[in-house]
């Protein structure tokens, strides 16, 4: 049990550093009067988010022989509104990948990854555990390696969008029905 509480906690530290990465100080992009259109520029996020997901965290496995342990994504608040609400939202996936033989130098590789799909990469000094953050556009991803663990947790993000007042609180318990990019254990280490 302390095994995966101590993998949670450093997703979630993966996830903050993609929240921070995606303009979490309170900076958000369009949406926020017209109810329509912040549903349609979130939905389209979602599409871009876990498209992005699938196409980089299988890569990023690839490069260091790992295994895709899980991909899933899931609603985020930003910018805390007043106590029970948030005030804009975005899409994020968060993912494990499980690596044999995975130490410190692998980061190297990771990161090569990340500018090989377009990402302006850095290394984040505050957390402690090997990593780095990238962004393209108004994407962001973010990876911690646990090397005395054998695995990296990745996160992959859009942007805060603001909502309308009346949404926000439908927005702060929206369900994703399909969460499961990638089935646990579904992807193998590379040949």
């Amino acid at each position: 049990m302390r095994r995966r509480g101590a993998w949670w906690a450093a997703l979630m530290i993966v996830a903050g550093s993609v929240m921070t990465a995606c303009g979490d100080d309170g900076s958000s992009t369009g949406g926020g009067g017209d109810p329509a259109a912040a549903e349609q520029r979130l939905e389209e996020q979602r599409d871009a988010v876990r498209e992005l997901a699938l196409q980089v965290a299988p890569a990023l496995a690839d490069s260091v022989s790992g295994t895709l342990t899980f991909l899933r994504g899931s609603w985020a608040g930003c910018t805390s509104a007043d106590q029970w609400t948030y005030r804009n939202f975005k899409y994020r996936v968060a993912g494990r990948i499980d690596a044999t033989g995975l130490s410190a130098d692998s980061l190297t590789t990771l990161q090569g990854v990340l500018r090989d799909e377009g990402f302006e990469v850095s290394t984040p000094e505050a957390d402690g555990e090997p990593g780095a953050d990238g962004v393209r556009k108004e994407l962001a991803a973010g990876l911690r390696i646990y090397p005395d663990d054998s695995f990296a947790l990745v996160s992959f993000a859009g942007s805060c969008v603001d909502v309308p007042e009346g949404d926000r609180e439908a927005w702060g318990s929206r369900s994703e029905p399909d969460k499961n990019l990638v089935p646990p254990a579904a992807s193998s280490p590379a040949e």
